[in-house]
């Protein structure tokens, strides 16, 4: 009796419900939020805990930690609002925007289209997918951060993006694609939240490379340990947050069966069921990727580019 009342009681939450709806509705901005939380406070202190790994490399990773989340933040924020507010516009009124056979073809038998797995997946690529779009201008603006700072705190402010015309009709003219809406159907069961998740890590880590390694202001060594840093860390990612995130499936599903059955009568049900699911994914990643891996990607990036580069200059100075 007394864990149905608490039970009750967590499910009907108010600002856990509006939290899980605001997550829903905004997941670029919540990813973001969770790393830069999660990257200018846990994985420095991780990253300085690592053993036997040079104080000059410790610094330069815990800067590309802090910038890279920092622009990752900023650009999200920027960027994903028109999108989120578009396909919110979407969702308030579906047949203003999406034609009678998109939304036969995507509801699934539910009388909301919004509320469908395959709605869902197709607004999630619009909102998660802008990870993929925005790797390359925030690895250009990391790399313009990464020297400044470790010449002395020396800060740059990035351009503000901005995006003009209607967002619902693109958006809205992706939905109402044929093609579209069957790969949407196919894919609507599948973990898609965590591979768009990871996937943008990915493209994220391969954009930061390529301008890590053009970039004139840092000395070989400095790219090495950047560069290893970033796939062992990305790559250890993956293979440890895929394996938690499917640890977690029987107890996430139970969770979303009581929220269901506690909101059943709720118009945002939808939402709050998606955003436990981005909510999940992001804190797996996030304590994967700052907590647990800093301390064996700084190790070993520090001693395969010192194997690779002997020591760079500005250990040379330290020792």
């Amino acid at each position: 009796m007394i864990e149905k009342i608490i039970n009750s009681n967590i499910y009907n939450n108010k600002t856990l419900l509006k939290s899980l709806k605001f997550v829903s509705e905004n997941s670029p901005v919540f990813t973001a939020g969770a790393s830069l939380a999660f990257a200018s406070v846990v994985r420095p202190v991780s990253t300085l805990l690592a053993p036997k790994t040079d104080k000059e490399d410790k610094k330069l990773s815990c800067v590309k930690s802090i910038s890279s989340a920092i622009t990752g933040f900023l650009f999200m924020s920027l960027v994903s609002a028109p999108f989120s507010k578009a396909v919110k516009n979407i969702d308030n009124n579906p047949k203003e925007f999406l034609t009678k056979e998109t939304i036969n073809n995507l509801s699934n038998g539910l009388d909301n289209v919004t509320g469908s797995k395959s709605y869902q997946f197709i607004t999630q690529l619009f909102k998660l997918g802008l990870g993929f779009l925005l790797a390359y201008p925030k690895a250009l603006t990391n790399n313009a951060l990464i020297p400044a700072v470790m010449n002395k705190l020396s800060n740059k402010k990035d351009e503000k993006p901005s995006f003009k015309g209607k967002l619902e009709n693109v958006i809205a003219g992706t939905i109402n694609n044929e093609k579209v809406q069957n790969f949407a159907n196919k894919m609507k069961d599948t973990n898609y939240t965590t591979h768009l998740i990871a996937l943008g890590d990915v493209f994220s880590t391969l954009a930061f490379s390529v301008m890590t390694s053009k970039n004139k202001k840092l000395d070989k060594h400095q790219k090495q340990v950047l560069n290893y840093n970033a796939a062992i860390s990305t790559a250890l990612c993956l293979l440890g947050g895929y394996g938690i995130d499917k640890a977690l499936d029987k107890p996430m599903t139970k969770f979303i069966e009581n929220l269901k059955n506690a909101n059943k009568n709720s118009p945002d049900l939808a939402k709050y069921t998606e955003g436990s699911k981005i909510v999940k994914t992001s804190l797996i990643f996030g304590v994967v990727y700052y907590c647990l891996i800093p301390l064996i990607s700084t190790f070993l990036s520090s001693k395969i580019a010192s194997k690779t580069n002997e020591t760079s200059p500005l250990n040379k100075n330290n020792l």
